[in-house]
Formats: structure tokens, sequence, C-alpha cells
């Protein structure tokens, strides 16, 4: 879903809902439930929405508290967090809640939290929802969903190539290590594997008590791993529970005694998030509650295995209680390419790590896929088609279910369904159509209501789409909607500054909503720092676009011709460029941008900061930068600082380099050789940018401008193939290899962007000349083409 459809969402919020909103910090103890029969009272009298909204607002300003255009409450009851997650917060300090890792005597989940305290104070009084109409969404938040729909859309694509690679693999009868699958662009280069010091050794997994596994929660808590055995055991017990599970999950109250829902949205990977819904949450051993995982438990975060496996242990011990639904990165294939496959092989090492991530994929197949309430439809992503009905999905056995790995390029009806079930994304406009994702499709609000209308339902409850404001609402009727729940503050890993929320229902139809930070803080960071690796990428691509249209006495372009030019050739969905023009790009002059001064800016290159020419003079006398660089590091400190990076430069221009070839812009080449950014250059930051800039100036002098564009574009996919090949590990492949793997992606990409010469392509990427390509000489080119 675009971000300009996220925000009609936002804005088209009129229509009536029993939806409460409240924000998760304690306070001291006055009490809302004083003011509770207020707000009951003037509804049992028949008020119209406007009075009674004017009577929640005075009620709200009698207690102190904030009405920040959706009104929000703020509940002061003592009680006790969740120790299992969060032993030592404190419920009565009047700040938001702490976490302290330590122990416990307290039973697996405790008694309630504060804020499971104010969900279950909902009762069954009607309330309305007033959204911030008027609010825009922050430019931060729409850069990074911008960035998030474009990068998914790259995913997807790798996805299904390393999905048709496996297949083909398989029918070759290859023995295919699953390290072939992982996310190919390292979060980080290398990894220290971490002790392993937890064990479900002595336990029975089938009669797992509190106690136990409130231990193996809070060593989770504190980053500790389970051995391998015990993980794998671990799995073992949780598909068999799974298994035993309905597709469709039935929490009507013919079929269960709880009294209320909570659904809690996406999650990826972030324990900070996962004890902050905990909290929330409260006792998941109330056998009046019912606690709904809507699925997305793993990538993007750093610590999906900790996440997961808590959620596990809460299903071991509250098989009744908590509810674990897929979600589209519970897929064998997204989650090779997003990053938790990664993340295995970083704490277990690859051998192990490859084990471990085949049986995690046994797993996300045994997750059911959705539940149904006596008022809502939880499902990760939402509605597959426009006449679906609930018996379709019911008829999908466990058996069934636990064969679909992956929907990637859906291969059946079943996976079809389940594409569309964790995939789909509601619009604003009536019908269906395509999802801009790639997968799954778009239905607008007559395709809810007739689904809802038809199952005797009022809400979908979804998550799959991060909400600035933790929930995102988009009415179809008077008391019909779907509700979009995001519980990843800061999404992602932190970096973002949206809120998080969890949602509960009951069986009168209300529904409500507690929304949390990440850390009690939301991170401001600047959009251009959010948005520089991009414009590295399509440099290139900037350049020639902004060359077409300047103004040839000067070199500039005006705002809209700027904005126009950003549009065009990034393609993020909905960035307010007009909005970002004055932090990126500011006039130099009366409606004229020196746009060449902004790009290099923002987006330094070494490639770009020197021609071919002092390239290759540079690296081919490494001794002398290298004792440039020693010379003027004058406290032997490792770094330098631009000025002394001013003094070098005009040694080397002096010293090495002709006339014709002086390095003129010293600014422009520090700035790219500064890799982190903190104002220094240090030996390796020196000795990887000359590297990257030579291999680069080395292809670049090989091919073409479209043959290196082409190389630019899929060069994850090449990756893909290097690693598929390459089945000894020994980090190389041969010429035949590459010709193998050329092929392959050839069949997948259109007839303009094929590799029309494998042999040109292998013997530029070799640099060395050794007849092999290495993994070292794969990404000192392809860092330059990113």
């Amino acid at each position: 879903m675009t971000m300009t459809r996220m925000t009609r969402l936002a804005l088209s919020g009129q229509r009536r809902l029993k939806f409460r909103h409240f924000r998760s910090v304690t306070s001291a103890a006055t009490s809302l439930s004083s003011a509770q029969p207020l707000f009951r009272h003037h509804h049992q009298q028949g008020g119209d929405s406007s009075s009674w909204l004017t009577a929640s607002a005075v009620a709200a300003a009698s207690l102190g508290l904030a009405t920040l255009g959706l009104w929000h409450e703020k509940k002061g009851t003592q009680c006790e967090a969740n120790p299992m997650l969060n032993p030592g917060s404190n419920a009565s300090t009047g700040t938001e809640t702490t976490t302290t890792p330590m122990a416990t005597s307290a039973g697996l989940l405790g008694e309630d939290s504060l804020a499971s305290t104010v969900l279950n104070g909902a009762g069954s009084s009607n309330f309305l929802l007033k959204r911030r109409s008027g609010q825009r969404r922050s430019t931060k938040f729409q850069v990074l969903k911008g960035l998030e729909v474009k990068e998914e859309g790259e995913k997807i694509r790798l996805a299904k190539f390393v999905r048709e690679l496996h297949e083909l693999a398989q029918e070759q009868q290859k023995e295919v290590q699953e390290r072939s699958l992982v996310q190919l662009v390292r979060r980080c280069s290398t990894a220290t594997l971490l002790r392993e010091t937890l064990s479900v050794h002595g336990m029975n997994l089938n009669r797992l008590t509190q106690s136990e596994a409130h231990r193996l929660v809070q060593g989770l808590q504190r980053e500790e791993l389970l051995d391998k055995e015990s993980l794998t055991m671990l799995i073992e017990q949780a598909i068999d529970v799974l298994k035993k599970e309905d597709t469709l999950i039935d929490l009507r109250s013919t079929k269960s005694n709880h009294k209320q829902v909570i659904v809690v949205g996406d999650l990826h990977g972030s324990l900070k998030c996962l004890r902050r819904v905990s909290d929330i949450v409260g006792d998941m051993g109330d056998p009046e509650k019912v606690v709904v995982f809507a699925g997305d438990f793993v990538d993007r975060g750093e610590n999906s295995l900790e996440v997961f496996f808590t959620l596990l242990l809460y299903k071991l011990v509250y098989p009744k209680n908590v509810i674990l639904l897929r979600g589209n990165h519970e897929d064998s294939m997204i989650a090779s390419v997003y990053g938790f496959c990664d993340e295995i092989r970083d704490k277990y090492g690859p051998r192990r790590g490859a084990n471990i991530f085949k049986s995690m994929s046994d797993l996300f197949a045994a997750l059911p896929v959705c539940a149904v309430t006596d008022t809502s439809f939880i499902v990760h992503g939402g509605l597959p088609s426009d006449n679906f009905s609930l018996s379709q999905v019911a008829e999908i056995t466990p058996d069934e279910r636990c064969k679909l790995h992956t929907v990637m390029e859906s291969r059946n009806e079943h996976e079809k369904l389940l594409e569309g079930l964790i995939w789909s994304d509601p619009s604003d406009f009536d019908g269906v159509a395509e999802n801009a994702r790639g997968c799954g499709i778009e239905f607008g609000p007559d395709v809810v209501k007739d689904f809802l209308d038809r199952h005797n339902l009022q809400y979908i409850v979804r998550g799959h789409e991060p909400a600035e404001m933790g929930t995102q609402v988009m009415h179809c009727d008077d008391d019909k909607a779907v509700i979009t729940v995001f519980s990843t503050a800061n999404y992602p890993n932190g970096e973002g500054d949206n809120l998080g929320a969890v949602v509960s229902l009951d069986q009168e139809g209300n529904a409500s909503a507690i929304d949390f930070h990440y850390d009690g803080s939301i991170n401001q960071e600047d959009p251009e720092k959010v948005l520089q690796s991009i414009l590295i990428e399509k440099r290139n691509e900037l350049v020639s676009a902004f060359s077409a249209i300047q103004q040839q006495s000067n070199g500039t372009v005006t705002p809209q011709q700027w904005s126009q030019v950003m549009n065009d050739t990034l393609q993020i969905p909905d960035i307010p460029w007009a909005d970002l023009q004055s932090r990126l790009a500011p006039t130099t002059a009366p409606n004229a941008i020196d746009w060449r001064h902004h790009l290099d800016r923002v987006a330094p290159c070494v490639s770009n900061a020197l021609d071919g020419d002092q390239v290759t003079i540079l690296s081919s006398n490494p001794e002398q930068v290298k004792n440039m660089f020693q010379l003027f590091d004058a406290d032997g400190s490792g770094s330098i600082d631009r000025q002394e990076f001013y003094l070098g430069i005009e040694m080397l221009n002096k010293r090495l380099l002709p006339s014709d070839k002086q390095i003129t812009d010293h600014d422009a080449l520090f700035d790219a050789l500064d890799l982190d950014g903190n104002g220094e250059i240090d030996i390796a930051e020196l000795n990887q940018g000359m590297a990257q800039s030579a291999a680069f100036t080395s292809i670049s002098s090989s091919l073409d401008d479209k043959q290196v564009s082409n190389l630019k574009e899929h060069s994850e996919m090449l990756l893909v193939v290097f690693k598929f090949l390459d089945t000894d590990g020994s980090g190389s492949i041969d010429r035949c290899e590459f010709r193998t793997g050329i092929n392959l992606l050839n069949k997948r990409l259109p007839k303009g962007s094929q590799f029309d010469d494998a042999d040109k392509l292998f013997d530029a990427l070799d640099s060395d000349g050794s007849g092999d390509i290495d993994i070292t000489e794969f990404n000192q080119v392809f860092s330059q083409l990113k």
C-alpha cells in the first residue's frame, strides 16, 4: 500500500466506530475508573456523539490528561507488570515502565499490568473513535514507509528467484545447503558466536512449568542462546502443538469461555517491544483472556530468534490462551532474504545455522493462519479475494498447511489463498486491485463490508503495515472497519519514530487500543541520512536526469524540476519531495538549485570524486598513499581530520599526480572516504574506499554504460547466483559455474535487461585474473554499485 493511500485512510475516519485508545504511560493514583461512570451514564442517556466527545474531553481535562486529537486516557492503578519479561518494572512511578533483568519469585506472567487493567476496564460501554484527521504524517515516517515499499518489492522479486533456484536444485537432486538462501548484504561481515547457555534438558516439554519457562525467557531477554539440541527440541514440540490446531482458529463464545481477545501486531525481532507488549497484556494465563499474536515475529530486527522462542514458550505453557498466527515473513523464502536466516547463521554458525533454518521453515508452515471471534476476523494481511469465505481457509487441514513452506509465486490453490491472507492490504478504493507489494491484493471498503455482513462480524483486525500512531482504522460502515495494529515501535529496529500498539476486543463489539514508545524516546534522525544510501545507489541516474534539464549557463534547476527528477528517478512511493527540497537541496539563488553541489554533499562516492585515471594512479601506488596518511597522522591515533587530509592531498598532487590529473575537490573525496561520517578518516576507510574504487573503475572500463547499469540493477540476484553455485563453500566459482548462473538469471529478466555476454562479465569481475571469481571481488564491485 502506498503512503498516499495510507494517508487518505487516516483522514477518512469520520464515521462511527466503537474504538477506544489509550497511551501506555503509568501515572500516580489518579483514578480514571471514577470518570468511567460519567461516560457510561452519558451514553446510556442516548446523547449524541459530539456531546459525548465534549463530555469525554472535559472529563479528561479534569484529570489533567492531554487530548492529542485522538483521545488518550491514563489509568492510575498500582499493579505488577509482567514478571516473565520485565520482573523489575514499577507501575507506580508516574513514568513509562522500565525493565530490569532480575529474578522474581512471581508466577510465569504474574498479575495484570497497569495497561492490561486499562484494557479490561473498557466494560460494555460504547465509545467512539475520533481520528487525528487534521494531523499530517511526519516526513520521516513517510520517507521510511516509502523506502520500505521500494525495498519490499525488490526482496519479493529476490525471494521468488531464490525459490526457483531451490526447486531447480531439488530437481537435479543436489544437496543444497540453506546457506545459499541467506540475505546477501550481511548486517555484519563477521560474527562472534555467543555462548549457548540455555538448555531444556531435564524438562518435560509436554508439561513445561511456569518456573521453567520463566528461567528460559529471562535468559532470552538477556540475549543468551539456547543450545542447538534444546532449540531443536523446542521447535519439534511447538510443531507438534501447532499441528493440532485448525488453520482457522475459532475463538467465538460458543467455542471458548474467554471474555477478551488481545491482538498483537508485527514484532519484527524487537525484544524491547515484546517486553512492552508483555507488560501491557499482563497475565497470559488468565482464563478469560486470549492473546493473538498476528504474525511477523521475525526479520528486520536484531532479536528475531529471542522474540520467536519467547512466543513459543508462551504457547507451550498456555496453549489455549496464546495463539500464534502466520505472517508474510514466516515464509522460508522471505526469511532467507530479509535477515532471519542471516541472524541464525550469525548466532550459530553456517553449518548448524543451515539445519536450524530448515527446522524453522517447518515451524513456519505449522502456524495457523487466522482466527475468528464473535466480532472480528483476525489475520496478518487481509482478504484474499472479493468473494472470500471463512469456509475456504477452514477446509485446509493441518497436514496440508504444513506443506506450505512458501507462497512466493504460488503454485496451487492453497498457496494462492495463503498468499492473499498474509500479504493483502486494505484500500480506500472500492473493489479489488493488484497489490503494489507484488503479492496479495488490495481490497476496498465495499469488499470488507460484504465480507463482514456475510459472516455477521464487525471488524477485520490485522497487522502487516506500520502505523505511525500504532493503529490505523479504515471505516466501511457506521460500525464496521478494518483495524491495523502494529506492535513494533520506532520501526525498523529502533530507527523510526512510530508508536507501537495492541488492540483489545470484547464480546460486545468494543475495540480499544494502547500505544507505547520504543524506550520512552522518539528518534529524530534527519530524513537526509535515511535517504542517503538510495541517493548513492541512484547517483548516476540522478546526474543524467539533472544534466538533461539544467540551465546551461549556470548548471541549476528549479525546485519544481528538482522534485520531479527525484520522484521520477528514485520511484519511492509518496515521498514529499517538495517538503524535503529546502533540507536536501536549498536554493542558492531565487528559484535556482545547484543540484550537483547538493548531490555531492548528500551522496558522496569515491568513484564520483575521482576519475578513472586518478583512481588507477592512486591504487597503483598504495605505499605512497599509506605513507601520506601516516605522515599526517601526527598523534598516531590511526585517523586524520579534514585539514590533515587537505595537506596530504596537496602532497600527492605534487609528487604523484600529473598536472592534468590533480585532485581539486578535496571535500568531495574526504566525504566519500569518511564512510561512518564521523569527520575523520581512518586507515581502514582509506583502504576500503580505494579498493572499491579500483574494482569499480576496472569493471566500468570493461563494460559499456548499459551493462554497468544492468549489473547495478540486478546485483542482489547475481550475488544469489554466486552463493547458490558455490556449493562447496569455498567462496569462489569458476567460469563454467558462472555461465550456468547467468543463464538461470536471464530466464527471469526481461529481454532488455539480460546479460548477453557471460564471459565478458566474468572477465570484468575476475579482477586478479585467477580464472575464479571470489566473494571479495564481488563485494568490491557491488559496494560501489550500491
